[in-house]
């Protein structure tokens, strides 16, 4: 991806990439390997802006619905083992 706050070329309307400049020194002038450019190419390039945006916003929904998922499950398994010990005490007595 793009170094933070950096952008990717702009493209007119006719896909030249600025002015027809090479995308090598469009990638040198923004600060990003010209490999980085082709990811992201491959990636938004058939996109519109609000679609990549849209894209951005449900990719960080989905990484913040994931974390709680992750985190609480040793924490579950614990309360578990101490349920099981409790309901083998239950039948000694």
């Amino acid at each position: 991806m793009f170094p933070t706050g950096s952008t990717p070329p702009r493209r007119s309307k006719r896909g030249a990439t600025d002015a027809g400049r090479p995308v090598k020194e469009l990638c040198r002038k923004q600060g990003f390997r010209e490999p980085s450019n082709y990811a992201w190419k491959a990636r938004f390039g058939g996109m519109n802006v609000s679609d990549a945006q849209r894209l951005k916003a449900l990719e960080a929904q989905n990484s913040k619905l994931k974390k709680p998922l992750a985190k609480p499950m040793p924490e579950i398994a614990a309360p578990h083992a101490v349920l099981e010990e409790n309901s083998g005490r239950g039948d000694e007595g």
